[in-house]
């Protein structure tokens, strides 16, 4: 085998000098169990040791060399463990998208005004004629509200005319005084100065009303009548909160524009809810050509 030695172990065989004593029995000398153990004459007991020890280097000796021999018979195996390394690369692709949101500011500007302006009334069509006496007593939807232009088809705008339920007022104020039928009367809102204007120009006349003053006692109202804007009629009277004026218009004929404007007056210690320049006025005698 590669890489073995092989040892021989060559045991001699053991010379024994011969010995010049004689192991015959001396008969001078004392028995050999009584003499020291030396020399090769000797006792058998000494013969037996040596044997034995004799046997023990020779078993010592074969069996040192067969552990040699298998020692030296042991192959030795490397082994090499090799590692294999895989290196996995990872390529992440990002797609970015850019979303761009177009955003339209829109700014709402709502312009409110106490004014309710003039809308005009165009034509004549389907126009009262003759007598017409407003009352106001279908405008019941709400505790105050604006006059439609054209109401109760006299082709006729209204800029700051407001009808009133004067039940929700009690008896504390002027407008129930002005009420002459049913429970609703015309004011002029806010206490600014009420105008009434016909439809391209078509005249009317104004007759009579039945009015009060709605906080104030000797309140000035002051009815100025137009004829393609010239100032045919102008009339002041005086009102009061609790007595009922029943007004009768002179020289109102033929106009196409009157203005209702109020001022002055003290207030009246009786009423309560409210205050101001305005004033009640009930069953409007209109007529028309």
């Amino acid at each position: 085998m590669a890489g073995t030695e092989e040892i021989a172990v060559v045991i001699a065989p053991l010379e024994f000098p011969e010995s010049p004593v004689s192991c015959k029995p001396d008969p001078t000398k004392p028995p050999p169990s009584k003499r020291r153990c030396g020399g090769f004459c000797c006792s058998p007991l000494c013969c037996i040791l040596l044997g034995l020890l004799l046997l023990l280097l020779v078993g010592g000796g074969i069996t040192a060399g067969i552990l040699i021999s298998k020692k030296l018979d042991t192959t030795t195996t490397s082994t090499t463990s090799t590692t294999s390394t895989t290196s996995t690369t990872s390529t992440t692709s990002t797609t970015s998208t850019t979303s761009t949101t177009s955003t339209t500011s829109t700014t709402s500007t709502t312009s409110t005004t106490t004014t309710t302006s003039t809308t005009s009334v165009s034509g004549t069509s389907g126009c009262a004629t003759g007598s017409v006496l407003l009352t106001f007593d279908d405008l019941t939807f709400g505790p105050d509200v604006f006059i439609p232009n054209s109401y109760d088809n006299t082709c006729i705008g209204w800029t700051n005319g407001a009808a009133f339920v004067s039940s929700y007022l009690y008896n504390a104020s002027g407008y129930n005084t002005s009420t002459v039928s049913g429970n609703v009367t015309s004011f002029n809102a806010y206490g600014d100065p009420m105008t009434m204007i016909s439809a391209n120009g078509r005249p009317f006349t104004l007759y009579s009303a039945s009015m009060a003053a709605a906080w104030y006692d000797n309140l000035q109202l002051t009815v100025v009548g137009y004829r393609s804007n010239i100032v045919v009629a102008n009339s002041t009277f005086i009102l009061q909160v609790f007595t009922l004026s029943n007004i009768a218009f002179t020289g109102y004929s033929g106009i196409d524009k009157v203005v209702f404007t109020t001022a002055g007056g003290i207030q009246n210690p009786n009423v309560y809810g409210g205050s101001g320049t305005q004033y009640g006025m009930d069953n409007l005698l209109l007529s028309f050509p």
